[in-house]
Protein backbone atom coordinates (compact mmCIF):
# COMPACT_ATOMS: atom_id res chain seq x y z
CA UNK A 1 0.00 0.00 0.00
CA UNK A 2 1.66 3.92 -0.85
CA UNK A 3 2.21 5.61 1.68
CA UNK A 4 -0.69 8.49 2.51
CA UNK A 5 1.58 11.42 1.89
CA UNK A 6 2.66 10.17 -1.24
CA UNK A 7 -0.89 9.50 -3.01
CA UNK A 8 -1.26 12.45 -5.29
CA UNK A 9 -1.59 12.90 -9.26
CA UNK A 10 1.77 13.63 -9.66
CA UNK A 11 2.20 9.57 -9.25
CA UNK A 12 0.36 9.29 -12.72
CA UNK A 13 2.89 10.82 -14.18
CA UNK A 14 5.66 8.06 -13.19
CA UNK A 15 2.36 5.32 -13.79
CA UNK A 16 1.49 6.65 -17.18
CA UNK A 17 4.21 6.62 -18.81
CA UNK A 18 7.51 4.72 -19.09
CA UNK A 19 10.79 6.99 -19.04
CA UNK A 20 13.15 4.43 -20.86
CA UNK A 21 15.76 6.92 -21.71
CA UNK A 22 15.99 8.51 -18.35
CA UNK A 23 16.48 5.38 -16.61
CA UNK A 24 18.97 3.96 -19.10
CA UNK A 25 20.85 7.16 -18.62
CA UNK A 26 20.60 6.82 -14.77
CA UNK A 27 21.83 3.48 -15.06
CA UNK A 28 25.16 4.43 -17.10
CA UNK A 29 25.82 7.40 -14.88
CA UNK A 30 25.33 5.92 -11.78
CA UNK A 31 29.29 5.15 -11.20
CA UNK A 32 30.02 8.69 -11.86
CA UNK A 33 26.99 10.18 -10.19
CA UNK A 34 28.03 8.19 -6.85
CA UNK A 35 31.68 10.10 -6.37
CA UNK A 36 30.34 12.74 -7.40
CA UNK A 37 27.52 13.29 -4.93
CA UNK A 38 29.94 11.44 -2.57
CA UNK A 39 32.64 14.29 -2.99
CA UNK A 40 29.85 17.21 -2.59
CA UNK A 41 29.12 15.50 0.85
CA UNK A 42 32.07 15.35 1.98
CA UNK A 43 33.10 19.14 1.16
CA UNK A 44 29.77 20.35 2.81
CA UNK A 45 28.99 18.22 6.17
CA UNK A 46 32.23 17.21 8.15
CA UNK A 47 30.52 14.53 9.83
CA UNK A 48 30.63 12.65 6.85
CA UNK A 49 34.94 13.00 7.43
CA UNK A 50 34.57 9.95 9.79
CA UNK A 51 32.84 8.00 7.66
CA UNK A 52 34.18 5.23 5.56
CA UNK A 53 33.79 4.96 1.59
CA UNK A 54 31.29 1.94 1.99
CA UNK A 55 29.56 4.23 5.12
CA UNK A 56 28.97 7.10 2.78
CA UNK A 57 27.49 5.02 0.15
CA UNK A 58 25.35 3.04 2.18
CA UNK A 59 22.53 2.19 0.11
CA UNK A 60 23.04 5.15 -2.36
CA UNK A 61 23.66 2.96 -5.67
CA UNK A 62 21.18 0.36 -4.92
CA UNK A 63 18.44 3.36 -4.90
CA UNK A 64 19.72 5.16 -7.92
CA UNK A 65 19.37 1.37 -9.52
CA UNK A 66 15.56 0.96 -8.24
CA UNK A 67 15.16 4.76 -8.82
CA UNK A 68 15.87 3.65 -12.77
CA UNK A 69 13.59 0.50 -12.18
CA UNK A 70 10.47 2.82 -11.03
CA UNK A 71 11.39 5.07 -14.15
CA UNK A 72 10.85 2.55 -16.95
CA UNK A 73 8.28 0.59 -15.08
CA UNK A 74 4.50 1.52 -15.27
CA UNK A 75 3.71 -0.91 -12.45
CA UNK A 76 2.22 0.25 -9.09
CA UNK A 77 4.16 -2.86 -7.19
CA UNK A 78 7.58 -1.34 -8.46
CA UNK A 79 7.08 1.73 -6.86
CA UNK A 80 5.36 0.30 -3.67
CA UNK A 81 8.49 -1.44 -3.69
CA UNK A 82 10.68 1.55 -4.35
CA UNK A 83 8.76 3.03 -1.20
CA UNK A 84 9.52 0.42 1.25
CA UNK A 85 13.46 0.26 0.62
CA UNK A 86 13.73 3.85 0.49
CA UNK A 87 13.91 4.39 4.23
CA UNK A 88 17.21 2.37 4.89
CA UNK A 89 19.34 5.10 4.44
CA UNK A 90 17.25 7.36 7.01
CA UNK A 91 17.90 4.48 9.45
CA UNK A 92 21.52 4.12 9.15
CA UNK A 93 22.13 7.87 9.28
CA UNK A 94 20.04 7.74 12.37
CA UNK A 95 22.37 4.96 13.77
CA UNK A 96 25.29 6.76 12.69
CA UNK A 97 24.92 10.12 14.12
CA UNK A 98 23.68 12.30 11.87
CA UNK A 99 21.01 15.28 12.87
CA UNK A 100 18.26 15.65 10.36
CA UNK A 101 20.08 18.94 8.42
CA UNK A 102 22.87 17.10 7.58
CA UNK A 103 20.32 14.54 5.83
CA UNK A 104 18.73 16.95 4.37
CA UNK A 105 21.80 18.30 2.41
CA UNK A 106 22.71 15.00 1.60
CA UNK A 107 19.77 14.47 -0.33
CA UNK A 108 19.76 17.81 -1.90
CA UNK A 109 23.23 17.53 -2.87
CA UNK A 110 21.87 13.95 -4.55
CA UNK A 111 19.40 15.56 -6.45
CA UNK A 112 22.08 17.85 -7.47
CA UNK A 113 24.58 15.47 -8.28
CA UNK A 114 21.59 12.99 -10.19
CA UNK A 115 20.12 16.22 -12.55
CA UNK A 116 23.47 17.28 -13.36
CA UNK A 117 24.64 14.09 -14.66
CA UNK A 118 21.52 13.00 -16.19
CA UNK A 119 21.04 16.14 -18.19
CA UNK A 120 25.07 16.22 -19.08
CA UNK A 121 24.73 12.31 -20.67
CA UNK A 122 21.63 13.60 -22.26
CA UNK A 123 23.15 16.25 -23.65
CA UNK A 124 19.87 18.19 -23.25
CA UNK A 125 17.48 20.00 -20.87
CA UNK A 126 15.05 17.03 -19.30
CA UNK A 127 11.64 17.54 -21.19
CA UNK A 128 8.89 18.89 -18.09
CA UNK A 129 7.28 15.40 -18.17
CA UNK A 130 11.20 14.02 -17.28
CA UNK A 131 11.73 16.80 -15.11
CA UNK A 132 8.53 16.04 -13.03
CA UNK A 133 9.31 11.85 -12.72
CA UNK A 134 12.98 12.32 -11.99
CA UNK A 135 12.35 15.00 -8.98
CA UNK A 136 9.28 12.53 -8.23
CA UNK A 137 11.38 9.58 -7.93
CA UNK A 138 14.00 12.00 -6.04
CA UNK A 139 11.06 13.40 -3.75
CA UNK A 140 10.01 9.79 -2.61
CA UNK A 141 13.75 8.95 -1.99
CA UNK A 142 14.07 11.92 0.79
CA UNK A 143 10.16 11.39 1.93
CA UNK A 144 11.17 7.57 3.19
CA UNK A 145 14.48 8.62 4.61
CA UNK A 146 13.66 11.61 6.56
CA UNK A 147 10.19 9.49 7.83
CA UNK A 148 12.27 6.72 9.01
CA UNK A 149 15.09 8.95 10.82
CA UNK A 150 12.40 11.36 12.11
CA UNK A 151 10.22 8.21 13.60
CA UNK A 152 14.17 7.19 15.80
CA UNK A 153 14.29 10.78 16.73
CA UNK A 154 10.23 10.84 17.96
CA UNK A 155 10.99 7.78 19.75
CA UNK A 156 14.09 8.56 21.28
CA UNK A 157 11.82 12.16 22.34
CA UNK A 158 9.01 10.05 23.17
CA UNK A 159 9.26 11.47 27.31
CA UNK A 160 10.61 14.89 25.96
CA UNK A 161 8.12 16.63 23.98
CA UNK A 162 10.04 19.90 23.50
CA UNK A 163 12.34 17.41 21.81
CA UNK A 164 10.14 16.24 20.09
CA UNK A 165 8.65 19.34 18.53
CA UNK A 166 12.10 20.72 18.20
CA UNK A 167 12.37 18.04 14.96
CA UNK A 168 8.62 18.40 13.49
CA UNK A 169 9.34 22.07 13.82
CA UNK A 170 12.54 22.15 11.74
CA UNK A 171 11.30 19.78 9.48
CA UNK A 172 8.29 21.48 8.73
CA UNK A 173 10.62 24.85 8.53
CA UNK A 174 13.03 23.33 6.10
CA UNK A 175 10.41 21.52 3.52
CA UNK A 176 8.20 24.75 2.91
CA UNK A 177 10.61 26.55 2.05
CA UNK A 178 12.21 24.50 -0.47
CA UNK A 179 8.82 23.38 -1.50
CA UNK A 180 7.99 27.49 -1.82
CA UNK A 181 11.50 27.54 -3.80
CA UNK A 182 9.95 25.09 -6.28
CA UNK A 183 6.84 26.89 -6.50
CA UNK A 184 8.06 30.19 -7.68
CA UNK A 185 9.92 28.01 -10.43
CA UNK A 186 6.75 26.20 -11.94
CA UNK A 187 4.69 29.82 -12.04
CA UNK A 188 7.82 31.06 -13.57
CA UNK A 189 7.94 28.59 -16.20
CA UNK A 190 3.94 28.36 -16.62
CA UNK A 191 3.94 31.69 -17.66
CA UNK A 192 6.78 30.73 -20.37
CA UNK A 193 4.47 28.14 -21.36
CA UNK A 194 0.99 29.56 -21.86
CA UNK A 195 2.69 31.64 -25.10
CA UNK A 196 3.25 28.40 -26.58
CA UNK A 197 -0.42 26.46 -27.70
CA UNK A 198 1.95 23.06 -28.73
CA UNK A 199 3.20 23.12 -25.14
CA UNK A 200 -0.81 22.31 -23.60
CA UNK A 201 -0.35 19.03 -22.03
CA UNK A 202 2.95 20.12 -20.33
CA UNK A 203 0.99 23.30 -18.65
CA UNK A 204 -1.36 20.83 -17.02
CA UNK A 205 1.41 18.67 -15.54
CA UNK A 206 2.74 21.67 -13.82
CA UNK A 207 -0.36 22.43 -12.86
CA UNK A 208 -0.88 18.71 -11.65
CA UNK A 209 2.25 19.59 -9.83
CA UNK A 210 1.64 22.91 -8.47
CA UNK A 211 -1.68 21.32 -7.20
CA UNK A 212 0.28 18.67 -5.12
CA UNK A 213 2.93 21.16 -3.94
CA UNK A 214 0.09 23.45 -2.56
CA UNK A 215 -1.83 20.28 -1.01
CA UNK A 216 1.89 19.00 0.89
CA UNK A 217 2.54 22.91 2.60
CA UNK A 218 -1.10 22.57 3.96
CA UNK A 219 0.33 18.80 5.47
CA UNK A 220 2.77 20.55 6.76
CA UNK A 221 0.73 23.27 8.12
CA UNK A 222 -1.77 21.11 9.77
CA UNK A 223 1.45 18.95 11.27
CA UNK A 224 2.74 22.31 12.82
CA UNK A 225 -0.25 23.68 14.32
CA UNK A 226 -0.77 20.15 15.80
CA UNK A 227 2.70 20.26 17.40
CA UNK A 228 2.06 23.98 18.74
CA UNK A 229 -1.53 22.54 20.07
CA UNK A 230 0.64 19.80 22.16
CA UNK A 231 3.47 21.93 23.10
CA UNK A 232 0.33 24.35 25.04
Amino acid sequence: MLDPLLVNPVLDVLLAGSFTELAAVLRGQADAIVPSWENMVREVLPAADALTISQLRDHIPMTLDRLADVLESTSIGTINQFILETGQHGNLRFEQGFNIDELLIEYRLLRRALIEHVESSLNRRTTIREDVALNMGIDIILHNGITAFVEHRTTDAAHDPIAAARVLSTLSHDLRNNISAVMLTLELLRRKLTTQPRLADDLSDLKVARQTLMETIEGIERLARGVRARER
